[in-house]
């Protein structure tokens, strides 16, 4: 599917339509105010959840896929499939709708996806390739048609040419599954506080595409619609854009099966991610190092740094509206140790609601 760009700086108009950019760094959805978006890397995912299994002798990917499940139904519930729209949706045609998930897939970098058969009630049929995650997207499908047609649904996907083909399959004679009070209730904590707030103070302006209007700094990122995938053009790593509290809506859940505090280790395991990362990425000076890992942090909405200053052996800076500070600590860290080329020791405060002043100090 080919996508509408922009000319100037490549990123698909969809994105300038539909979400905003607030410059408090947080990127929202127009349509939905409580809906916090980031650009976050996908082999983080893989190797989070493998790490966390290992560490805490949970099945991780299993909290992920029903937290992720919970996410689409309480968002669906509480935004699309309410009052008349329930009805209207429930009886629509699903040609359009299928269309609209396909599109949305491709710009957000889910993967490849093609319509390959449905039949109304029955069953949906989609081939995709690359899928940033198999399980998690696979699960969003059917989590999504159980709530287009109120019923349960079966899934299952084979291998094929390179690709996969989710089978969706209704069960009509089967109960819908119960929604887990409990992790709901650590999802919606975690959706409260991810959505940030005001910057004090406001710290530098972004710059923006003059064509399009969003920031400058996405024009890194390289939309490959063949692929289904989004690509940071230096380096190729790969990127998703994926709704903000699902990471920490999970680490939530964890925190509560396992009755540990989690913090610690997420903040570890984002630090050695990126640390391993960066071997394959040159890095320039100090100054602009920052600079530029400043810019891009508020641009895929982490946080906006709205002050900061360095020198060797350290790093402060002031933190405003940090979706997860253990996962945007470890990053920092592990570009702050790439450069110092010493461990980092990392300390942190509260400033006001929402903002941080943080100092990364040689070791």
């Amino acid at each position: 599917m080919d996508l509408k760009k922009c000319p100037l700086c490549g990123v698909p108009r969809y994105l300038a339509r539909n979400y905003r950019w607030t410059g408090t760094g947080c990127i929202l959805a127009r349509r939905d105010p409580e809906s916090r978006m980031i650009f976050e890397e996908v082999d983080f995912y893989q190797y989070i959840w493998e790490e966390l299994e290992r560490l805490l002798g949970v099945v991780a990917l299993e909290v992920m896929t029903r937290t992720q499940r919970l996410a689409l139904r309480d968002y669906m519930d509480s935004h699309i499939l309410f009052g008349w729209k329930k009805w209207a949706i429930r009886v629509a045609p699903m040609t359009p709708l299928i269309s609209r998930v396909i599109r949305q897939s491709t710009v957000f970098g889910l993967g490849r996806f093609e319509y390959v058969d449905h039949r109304r009630g029955k069953y949906l049929v989609l081939r995709v390739k690359n899928p940033f995650h198999l399980p998690i997207v696979a699960e969003a499908l059917r989590e999504m048609m159980v709530s287009l047609r109120g019923c349960h649904y079966e899934m299952a996907w084979t291998d094929e040419d390179g690709g996969y083909i989710i089978h969706l399959l209704a069960r009509k004679d089967m109960p819908l599954e119960a929604m887990d009070e409990e992790n709901l209730l650590s999802l919606r904590r975690a959706k409260l506080e991810a959505m940030g707030g005001p910057v004090l103070p406001t710290g530098s302006g972004m710059r923006r595409c003059s064509e399009c209007g969003l920031p400058e700094e996405l024009s890194q990122l390289e939309w490959r619609e063949q692929e289904g995938t989004v690509r940071f053009r230096d380096g190729g790593f790969r990127f998703v854009f994926v709704t903000s509290h699902v990471f920490p809506g999970v680490v939530k859940e964890l925190e509560r099966i396992t009755g540990r505090e989690l913090g610690t280790m997420v903040m570890e395991l984002s630090r050695i991610y990126h640390r391993h990362a960066l071997r394959r990425v040159k890095l320039g000076s100090r100054g602009a190092t920052y600079d530029a890992l400043n810019r891009y942090s508020e641009a895929a909405g982490w946080c906006k740094v709205t002050d900061y200053s360095f020198g060797p052996g350290y790093l402060e800076l002031t933190m405003a509206n940090p979706y997860h500070v253990p996962r945007l600590l470890g990053r920092f860290a592990a570009f702050f140790e790439h450069l110092e080329e010493q461990e980092a020791e990392v300390t942190w405060e509260p400033t006001a609601p929402h903002n941080l002043k943080v100092l990364f100090r040689a070791v």
